[in-house]
């Protein structure tokens, strides 16, 4: 209270959030939203909870809540410079499923112990993965998500164990020796279209892989 009244708390200091999975949409307010946004929303939802408890009707609240959640997402939308990548290009499917190769590529921040940690946002690097790999040796790095979920539950972004039952079951022919983990908040994607995705996409095909499973967030 005292750095409130003396001003050197900002208006977006009280929007501050852990970034979980109730803030996804909310979380984009204090870094895109302007000081005049942000005393709407302020102002708005002190106006709302009020009318809410005094009418006993929390959907005065929860229409508020969905309101500001599509004006944080289009905030995030709007600073987002989307490239013209041209067509894309489809790689058809040339043999039974059951008779296929197949590997993971995730963009959930996945790497194992030992291996170097994501940095910042942004970051175009990968890691391999093993087949073979211990799930307790996975860790997880992204400022883009709540990765609460896939902390308790990696299948949620790298379903390893899913596909390994899928190959004993017959499913799948083969489960490919190696797979592949980026960091998927690339705001900028020149260099992972230009450079990295074009060096996994070699990596896989020299690997024998028929077919990828793409894992997102």
């Amino acid at each position: 209270m005292d750095r409130l009244l003396e001003g050197a708390l900002e208006l977006k200091d009280l929007l501050n959030n852990p970034g979980t999975a109730a803030f996804s949409r909310l979380k984009f307010l204090p870094r895109f939203a302007t000081d005049e946004q942000m005393t709407e929303f302020i102002n708005g939802l002190f106006q709302a909870a009020a009318n809410a408890r005094y009418e006993g009707n929390w959907e005065i609240l929860d229409d508020f809540m969905e309101r500001w959640d599509d004006i944080g997402i289009g905030l995030q939308y709007q600073t987002l410079r989307i490239p013209d990548v041209g067509p894309v290009p489809w790689a058809a499917l040339h043999k039974p499923l059951a008779q296929s190769k197949v590997a993971l590529v995730t963009t959930g921040g996945v790497f194992l112990e030992g291996q170097t940690p994501y940095t910042e946002r942004g970051d175009t690097t990968y890691r391999e993965l093993p087949r073979d790999l211990n799930t307790d040796d996975i860790h997880i790095w992204h400022p883009g998500y709540d990765t609460g979920p896939a902390t308790d539950d990696i299948n949620c972004i790298f379903p390893i164990n899913r596909f390994r039952e899928l190959e004993s079951e017959g499913v799948i022919g083969e489960l490919a020796e190696t797979h592949y983990a980026f960091m998927g908040l690339i705001p900028d994607p020149r260099e992972l279209i230009e450079s990295k995705a074009p060096e996994v996409a070699l990596k896989l095909k020299e690997d024998g892989v028929d077919a990828v499973f793409l894992a997102s967030t």
